[in-house]
């Protein structure tokens, strides 16, 4: 049950990044992180930019299903926190390049 959850979990990250690779302009690069100013301190080639949560995603997670053995209630909690972190970035991502 919880790896059919963390399955789940990650194909809606990986259609997420799908989406918004469709959505957003076409701008080579995207922003991967922001400094306190607001403004983004470094960029990552497009295809970087969306897949690399989706892949660490899948590393972790299944890393800690391998590890966690009988707990593996651990690793729900960490695909849940990738995906809200993956939600956060794609939104952080849109509004910096819709910005007049």
């Amino acid at each position: 049950m919880i790896y059919a959850f963390c399955a789940s979990v990650i194909l809606a990250i990986i259609f997420s990044s799908v989406v918004a690779g469709s959505k957003f302009p076409t701008a080579a690069r995207l922003p991967m992180q922001w400094g306190l100013n607001g403004k983004p301190t470094w960029s990552a080639p497009r295809t970087a930019a969306l897949t690399f949560t989706p892949v660490l995603a899948i590393i972790v997670t299944g890393f800690f299903i391998v590890v966690a053995g009988a707990a593996t209630h651990i690793a729900a909690i960490v695909v849940i926190l990738f995906f809200a972190a993956h939600l956060l970035h794609l939104w952080l991502v849109y509004r910096h390049l819709m910005r007049p």
